[in-house]
């Protein structure tokens, strides 16, 4: 499962936003993904964050793999137009 796309941004992964930074042992993300197709059914997931904001759009950016039962994180699934999830 991927955690791409930004309310602001769309696909456009050099247009991510979502930040991440050091508290000690562990990383803390903080921002919003959007269009993430079968995360409710997902253990983990791929998400592109923004670690450094001193260089160009395409770089700077870092994956992380998500525990997606990580406390604070929430996901919503999207109830597709024939009423499934």
């Amino acid at each position: 499962m991927q955690f791409f796309s930004e309310p602001d941004a769309g696909s456009d992964l050099a247009g991510v936003t979502t930040r991440v930074s050091r508290d000690g042992d562990h990383w803390v993300l903080n921002g919003s993904k959007i269009w993430s197709s079968g995360a409710h059914h997902a253990d983990y997931g791929m998400c592109l964050a923004r670690t450094n904001w001193d260089v160009a759009k395409h770089n700077g950016l870092t994956w992380f793999a998500v525990d997606t039962k990580s406390p604070g994180l929430t996901i919503h699934p999207l109830r597709q137009i024939n009423g499934g999830l």
